[in-house]
């Protein structure tokens, strides 16, 4: 909603403006707290401090499939709820959905009612940390993948590393419902659905894999490169690792999986710069 404000004098070098009080009101500020005010062209953008009102829903999930409960619950918790009160019939379904979403404890049950309750009640997960973790489960997926091609370890080991993934995005996008809706959060969006995307990915080589140490060793070395060179801010390493075709030569159906994982993320390097390259 745009809204027009004057600026007022305040001594002799700071104007200031009023903000809406429902705003205020929407994002639980009182006197004193902080705001972000970020530049961008030639527009000013003022947002809330990475904190977020308390909020409480009641679903009813009584009677539904797996999947139904399922893609309910998550919903919610994707939008950010704290706290989801569930009606039920199925106590070992709840239980086990629950269990799927990182961040939330079953504080109370019965027969047939649940409470899922966040234990983080507080933006301190800060995004950055959030992708370096993702990142770091990639570096994991891709690892676990050059030993299931020296048969060492089974599928199922190396597809573990992809459920987490899923795990761990699904908390990403909450943080981002919940705490940054705004231009950077698009962008941290995108950023965390091509990593999902590359996990994915990353599970149809490991189901076809067999003995092909050689390709998997080429996606170890992207990966755990583009992990280092991320961490060191080092970009134009990363812009060169990311162009660089001498690993994957496009001979097989595989090959082809290797290059568009590099192509997707090259596709979404300006984002990750973006982010990583912000000063605090």
């Amino acid at each position: 909603t745009k809204m027009e404000r004057k600026l007022i004098l305040q001594g002799k070098q700071a104007y200031t403006i009023a903000l809406p009080i429902s705003w205020i009101r929407k994002h639980d500020l009182k006197p004193k707290d902080s705001v972000q005010v970020q530049e961008e062209r030639e527009n000013l953008i003022v947002s809330s401090t990475l904190k977020s009102k308390s909020q409480s829903i009641e679903i009813d999930v009584t009677g539904n499939t797996r999947l139904e409960a399922m893609l309910k619950i998550e919903s919610k918790y994707i939008q950010g709820y704290d706290e989801i009160k569930i009606k039920h019939d199925n106590l070992p379904l709840i239980r086990e959905i629950a269990q799927s979403l990182m961040g939330m404890v079953i504080e109370d049950y019965k027969k047939d009612f649940c409470v899922l309750k966040s234990i983080v009640n507080s933006a301190d997960d800060n995004i950055r940390n959030i992708i370096l973790k993702t990142i770091f489960i990639l570096e994991e997926q891709a690892k676990t993948l050059v030993q299931l091609a020296k048969g060492k370890i089974k599928l199922e080991t190396s597809l573990a590393e992809e459920s987490l993934m899923d795990y761990n995005n699904l908390y990403a996008i909450r943080f981002l419902n919940k705490y940054k809706q705004d231009a950077e959060g698009h962008g941290l969006f995108l950023i965390c659905s091509s990593f999902d995307t590359v996990s994915d990915l990353m599970g149809e080589i490991a189901k076809k894999i067999k003995k092909n140490v050689k390709l998997a060793e080429a996606l170890d070395y992207y990966i755990s490169n583009y992990a280092k060179f991320l961490q060191k801010n080092d970009f134009e390493e990363l812009n060169k690792l990311l162009l660089d075709e001498s690993k994957h030569e496009q001979k097989t159906f595989l090959d082809g999986i290797l290059y568009s994982i590099t192509e997707i993320l090259y596709n979404y390097l300006a984002y990750v710069v973006e982010v990583f390259n912000k000063k605090d």
